[in-house]
């Protein structure tokens, strides 16, 4: 008898792998971050990462998704409340 694989994914921001099921999964509509909407590419952040500095977070989510904001709650409110529920 097999067993049966959960998903993993990688975190955009330490590149670790989780069940995709304990990662915060979001995706990008209209420059903001916003919930995954079932429909189009998205993005996977692991707890850790949301603890993490807020200006680190800011940072590395610039890069990694091609953005310009100076503060965490220009990537948009569902974002923004992840991460001041964390720290």
């Amino acid at each position: 008898m097999s067993k049966l694989k959960k998903p993993i994914r990688m975190c955009i921001i330490c590149r670790g792998r989780f069940g995709q099921n304990t990662l915060t999964r979001f995706q990008i509509n209209r420059e903001k971050i916003i919930q995954f909407s079932k429909v189009g590419r998205s993005s996977y952040i692991c707890d850790d990462c949301l603890c993490l500095d807020e200006a680190k977070i800011v940072r590395i989510m610039n890069s990694k998704l091609k953005l310009r904001y100076k503060k965490i709650e220009e990537f948009g409110d569902f974002f923004s409340s992840k991460v001041r529920k964390h720290n």
